[in-house]
């Protein structure tokens, strides 16, 4: 599934459409979900984005590119804690960073880390969850949205992504 919606989006065969989401709540029930189904395993979940934080979005594509960040962490980080915090307002964007206290990844993976099928450890297989598809439709979402992401080693250790959505209005809400 992941690799066809990664050739959809990438191809632009995929009609991604947009409204205003709260982002704030989107990512509380997601958190919610993620506690409920054990799927962050013993790391800790953190949130700083206020109420009301509204950004131009798909629902479930966003759902599922927090979800593949979520997963990835837990899988490959080491750490003990996930942060999604809001970083301000930039030209019509939202800026988030998406972060774990893990243990980061060589400087000379950080510009690859989003090809198709590119995996850090190329030891990794498919049955130990490395099968490059995460990432690379993470940002193809991003960018089917308006918006775009990064990676860098976070100062404080671990992997850091930012991320930017357009703002979202209130007169757009549905």
């Amino acid at each position: 599934d992941d690799l066809n919606t990664v050739m959809r989006l990438q191809e632009n065969k995929m009609t991604v459409h947009l409204r205003t989401l709260d982002f704030h709540s989107l990512v509380s029930k997601l958190y919610d979900d993620v506690r409920h189904n054990h799927r962050a395993g013993d790391m800790e979940l953190n949130m700083n984005i206020p109420a009301g934080c509204l950004v131009e979005g798909n629902e479930g594509l966003l759902n599922n590119a927090l979800i593949h960040l979520i997963e990835n962490a837990v899988k490959h980080s080491g750490g003990s804690c996930i942060s999604i915090d809001l970083l301000g307002e930039e030209d019509g964007y939202m800026v988030f960073s998406f972060s774990d206290n893990g243990i980061g990844v060589d400087e000379e993976h950080l510009d690859r880390l989003f090809d198709l099928f590119y995996r850090v450890d190329s030891g990794r297989s498919r049955k130990s969850g490395g099968s490059g598809l995460g990432l690379s439709l993470v940002d193809r979402i991003f960018m089917a949205m308006r918006g775009d992401i990064s990676a860098r080693n976070a100062t404080t250790g671990g992997l850091e992504f930012i991320f930017r959505l357009p703002k979202g209005t209130v007169a757009d809400r549905q």
